[in-house]
């Protein structure tokens, strides 16, 4: 069993070295020292838990080594020895921490009992201590939100992982009301006025300003061993990925429901489509090659050119709901040369970027891994952010030089800790961009910012089901005036 240290620092040799005798016997591990400077030695290398001084001593006072010693280990104890007319001085070392003191000449007995004390004392200090950062740390590692207030609405306490998430720093809240952090007044007086344990959705305020962030607190009474109210616990956590997936399970759901629909549609659709094109094609070749009138041939031909039209862009949107439905019928996986298939769909495109004076950039990394899937919907993808820039550059009415680009490399990705090899393609114009709230209505299927004829709202939900069907992810990233950027990850067949 490791013995309770005691440093004895004494210049009168007979004093220290009876003391030291009695505190061994007692049970005590003793060092002695005859002047503070010594004592201070002994402090850093013995390393005692409790310090018996004189006062008054040669080089160094008592009073004087307290200070010092109390500054270089807090913790440490002292009891004070001293003659008659130094209470002023006690009780100046009483406000620097003294554990006790003894006049001279002083009853060793009474010592003894002194120091049984003090060692007690710093036992239960340890319990205390112990306990209070078991539960510091249960609250710390909760990673959840933890404040308790009192019943005037102050912050009494707040958990590290709070302090972290809205970066105020523990002395800034504790004792200031909790509208600091929940600004609005409503919301704060259904927290502080609860009678009972409530689930409050709520926005916390950031320090510097920042967006607010959503949280969820549970708020119950918090009462004391007495059975008194103190004031309310508030536990609770930040719901902003919480908000993120239940909106991308809301998108998904509602994109699960148009694919349905689509597939019923372009059922119905396909069949009488290829009635009208295939007959609108024969009547226009029976009409060529007639003695019809010309005048008449000219305005049948025109106007069968134009049900040839409107029919074809009626095969695009059919083409368009069946990607989205994921019932194409060209879903046979191929390997995916990605390089490729992005000069392939630019060719489409063309001459349309010639004729807008359209700078393309081509940056494809030659070692790009290979991907697995259907050629088709995958150079969908590419056509459909190419014909947007297209239509976007359309808008511009300032002189900038208008420009796409096309990136590729390769990346790895960790997920649940292990490497995922991945292709990244980036796609950049610097057309007109987009508000924030229409990136965020982006691919929601029958969206589009086109006038009518100039776009089915298709396009972007059919290039986010592609994605996901080759289990690929997609963000963008715009500003209004500014241009756009699409950053696409697909997965990787290295084998």
């Amino acid at each position: 069993m490791t013995k309770n240290k005691i440093l004895i620092i004494d210049d009168e040799e007979d004093i220290r070295l009876t003391l030291e005798e009695l505190l061994v016997r007692t049970g005590y591990q003793i060092q002695g020292a005859g002047d503070g400077i010594e004592g201070l030695k002994l402090l850093e290398t013995f390393k005692p838990e409790l310090v018996i001084t004189d006062l008054k001593m040669p080089n160094m006072s008592g009073s004087e080594f307290i200070s010092k010693a109390k500054n270089l280990v807090p913790s440490v104890d002292v009891i004070l020895m001293t003659g008659y007319g130094d209470k002023e001085i006690v009780i100046e070392c009483l406000r620097q921490g003294l554990f006790d003191y003894f006049d001279k000449p002083f009853n060793y007995q009474k010592m003894v009992l002194s120091v049984k004390k003090c060692f007690e004392l710093r036992k239960i200090k340890k319990e205390l201590s112990d306990e209070k950062n078991f539960t510091e740390n249960i609250l710390n590692n909760l990673h959840e939100i933890v404040i308790a207030i009192d019943n005037q609405g102050k912050i009494s306490y707040i958990n590290s992982v709070t302090i972290n998430l809205l970066g105020f720093k523990a002395e800034e809240l504790i004792g200031q009301s909790l509208l600091l952090l929940i600004p609005d007044y409503d919301s704060f007086n259904a927290v502080a006025e609860s009678k009972e344990s409530i689930e409050q959705d709520l926005l916390c305020a950031v320090k510097g300003g920042g967006e607010k962030i959503p949280m969820t607190l549970i708020v119950a009474d918090f009462i004391d061993n007495a059975g008194l109210k103190k004031g309310k616990v508030l536990v609770g956590r930040d719901v902003r990925e919480l908000r993120k997936l239940q909106l991308l399970t809301y998108q998904t759901e509602k994109l699960a429901s148009v694919g349905t629909l689509a597939a019923g549609i372009a059922h119905e659709l396909n069949s009488p489509l290829a009635v009208v094109l295939g007959y609108a094609t024969e009547i226009q070749k029976i009409i060529k090659e007639s003695d019809y009138n010309p005048q008449k041939n000219e305005d049948v031909i025109s106007y069968l050119g134009m049900i040839h039209k409107s029919a074809t862009r009626m095969k695009v949107i059919v083409s368009n709901l069946l990607t989205l439905s994921r019932k194409s019928e060209h879903t046979d996986p191929h390997e995916l040369n990605i390089n490729e298939l992005i000069k392939e769909a630019f060719a489409f495109h063309k001459t349309s970027f010639e004729e807008k004076n359209i700078d393309v950039g081509f940056f494809l990394s030659e070692s790009l891994y290979k991907s697995w899937g259907d050629p088709d919907q995958i150079q969908t993808i590419f056509m459909n952010l190419l014909g947007n820039s297209a239509d976007a550059f359309g808008e511009i009415t300032d002189e900038r030089e208008k420009r796409v680009s096309f990136t590729t490399s390769n990346e790895v990705l960790m997920e649940e800790g292990v490497a995922k090899p991945v292709l990244k393609i980036i796609y950049e114009d610097n057309a007109c961009g987009m508000s924030e709230s229409t990136v965020k209505k982006l691919f929601d299927p029958f969206f589009t910012t086109k006038s009518v004829g100039k776009g089915t709202g298709l396009g972007m939900s059919v290039t986010l089901a592609a994605i996901k069907a080759h289990k690929g992810t997609v963000s963008v990233e715009s500003e209004l005036g500014k241009g756009v950027k699409f950053t696409i990850h697909l997965p990787a067949v290295t084998e």
